[in-house]
């Protein structure tokens, strides 16, 4: 078996080939001087984009990490402020009946050493019925001239002393319900800038 070599017709065009330009020394020495400048200049084209774009990203991140803190300084106000309104209502729901217990207790001390002096007549201290022990415990020493009366329809911070033609009375529970204890926490302006 013989191997026969098939020619290929080529189709292209005849490619010319590049002629060789000669420079003398001074020439040469110039084109490679302005080469090497060439070469120079796009280095720090490059060294300057590549610095561009390092700042854009980090300036990106910067911002990033920041919008990132402000999220989280706000959820973790919200939460601390929540916490601390749960606090607030638990303290004043424990607070409270001790803080009217002993409003009442300085009204009827007050004011039944003054309203003894000035009348003989009985004395009638009408009050809820829970409060009854607490006015017992009061006027103990008087017990001869102070009537107590419990009355159910009375709040627990209610309190009336009437004497002869006269009368006081104080309703510590619609005082503290008016007082104005701020229950809604984000009203405050905590940690808020100022300006």
């Amino acid at each position: 078996m013989t191997l026969s070599r098939v020619k290929l017709e080529a189709f292209e065009a005849d490619v010319e080939r590049e002629e060789r330009i000669s420079l003398d020394a001074a020439e040469l020495e110039a084109a490679q001087l302005a080469a090497y400048e060439k070469g120079y200049a796009a280095g720090w084209d490059d060294c300057g984009a590549s610095k561009l774009t390092e700042e854009a990203s980090l300036r990106a991140e910067i911002q990033k990490g920041l919008q990132d803190l402000i999220k989280d300084h706000g959820k973790l106000r919200q939460k601390f402020l929540d916490a601390t309104e749960s606090l607030l209502k638990v303290m004043l729901e424990k607070m409270m009946p001790k803080i009217r217990r002993v409003s009442i207790e300085e009204f009827i001390i007050q004011n039944l050493d003054d309203i003894l002096a000035e009348n003989e007549n009985s004395i009638c201290v009408t009050v809820h019925p829970d409060m009854t022990e607490v006015v017992k415990s009061i006027v103990s020493g008087n017990i001869d001239h102070v009537r107590i009366l419990e009355d159910a329809s009375y709040d627990t911070g209610q309190v009336e002393i009437s004497f002869g033609d006269g009368g006081i009375s104080a309703d510590f529970e619609r005082i503290f319900s008016d007082f104005p204890i701020v229950t809604k926490m984000d009203e405050l302006q905590i940690g808020q800038d100022h300006g």
